[in-house]
Order: C-alpha cells, then structure tokens, then sequence
C-alpha cells in the first residue's frame, strides 16, 4: 500500500497515540497527514519558522517509523510548477535529521520512504488535495548530505 493523504479521524488520533506525539513535541500536525496504514508509517508538520525573512523558511516534518519518531528539519530550495506537463517540481533539503539509535541501520530507507512520503502529498498534506484533485503530479528531489535521495 502507498501513502493516502486523508484528514486524521479521531480514531486515529487515538490508535496512533498523536497525543503522545503533541506531549513529545510540542504539536501534533494539525489535521492532515500522509499515511502507509501497511508499513505503519506516517508524516506530518510539526512547526514552521523563519529565520530573519520568509526566503528562509523552514518546516520541522516528523515520521512516525514502525513505532519510533524520526523528525527531519527541511528547507524548500526550489519550487516551480510545470503548466504544460502539470507538474509542480520541489527541491528540498534535509537540514537537520533524528533517527533514534534504535533504528539508525534504517536511515537509507527510512530516507526513501520520506521521500515517498513527499512526493505522494506533493510536499505538504494541505496542499495536496489541490494540487492531485486538478490532475497535477509533483516530482521531489530530496537532498541529505550533499547527496539527491
């Protein structure tokens, strides 16, 4: 099964414990997510900030991985939509990233599957409802380390 981009019910809300999510983090992620019901994997927005001006935004993501919290500070570097191919094309970078050491041996795929994550909501769960309903794809590069996932 993919990621299905979907309102959290409260049933999930409570079946995933999004309460300890908000005790540990501060906040939960508003309404949205993306969800792998299979692989038990989900992501959300945790905060957004700037630092001195809106070019430098920043979004703190976390993925909540076969029962471990991973959270991953990224930076839009590049967006642009392609009208012709109806495509909107994201480059973002992996500032910051939390893998728990229980799971450390996992970060090449933990990687991937955010990437997935990424690009099945077009980058943002709230954004992804207008982008997919209007027949659009989204493409993300995704950069950790220098190197494109």
């Amino acid at each position: 099964m993919a990621y299905v981009n979907e309102e959290i019910s409260k049933e999930d809300y409570e079946k995933y414990n999004l309460a300890e999510i908000k005790e540990r983090t501060g906040y939960y992620g508003g309404s949205r997510w993306a969800i792998d019901r299979e692989r038990w994997l989900r992501y959300h927005i945790r905060l957004i900030d700037t630092e001195d001006s809106w070019e430098e935004i920043w979004i703190k993501w976390h993925l909540y991985y076969k029962g471990y919290l991973v959270s991953v500070k990224t930076k839009d570097i590049e967006k642009k939509f392609n009208r012709e191919k109806k495509e909107l094309y994201i480059y973002k970078k992996i500032l910051e990233l939390e893998i728990p050491k229980e799971i450390e041996d996992q970060k090449e795929q933990i990687l991937k599957d955010l990437k997935e994550a990424f690009e099945e909501s077009c980058g943002d769960p709230y954004l992804v409802s207008y982008m997919k309903d209007k027949g659009n794809t989204c493409k993300i590069d995704l950069e950790y380390n220098g190197e494109i996932i």
